[in-house]
């Protein structure tokens, strides 16, 4: 029958052009993430984004918070500086200051939830 024989002949096509829009779609796939990765070969390229003065002479600790947004440092005094770089602020207290600790206390962690509301701090003792 004629309507058998055209119908084979068009899903022949179909599929042979199914087949190869999978194919592409691999390749495609395939390019992209040698397009991702290929970077990760070269050399890396660091540019201040902005700056900051601050104000320690001796600083132990140089870090930021998890998201990057608030950077700190730590000198060889225990004080505590954030800077904020949106408002240009800077906020400096000791340590034990910032987690509302005593004088005697020793502080062996520390975090800080990212809005800054929240503060954790731990103490080492003797026996765990």
């Amino acid at each position: 029958r004629r309507s058998v024989l055209l119908a084979d002949r068009f899903m022949t096509r179909f599929i042979k052009i199914g087949g190869i829009g999978v194919i592409a779609a691999v390749l495609g796939i395939f390019i992209f993430i040698l397009g991702q990765i290929l970077p990760l070969f070269g050399r890396a390229r660091v540019f201040p984004m902005s700056q900051a003065e601050t104000g320690s002479v001796d600083a132990r600790i140089l870090g930021a918070d998890e998201w990057g947004e608030r950077p700190f440092v730590v000198d060889a005094d225990g004080r505590l500086t954030f800077f904020d770089f949106e408002t240009g602020r800077s906020q400096s207290r000791s340590m034990l200051e910032w987690l509302g600790a005593g004088d005697d206390a020793r502080c062996t962690a520390f975090f800080m939830t990212k809005g800054g509301r929240s503060c954790f701090w731990g103490q080492m003792t003797a026996g765990f």
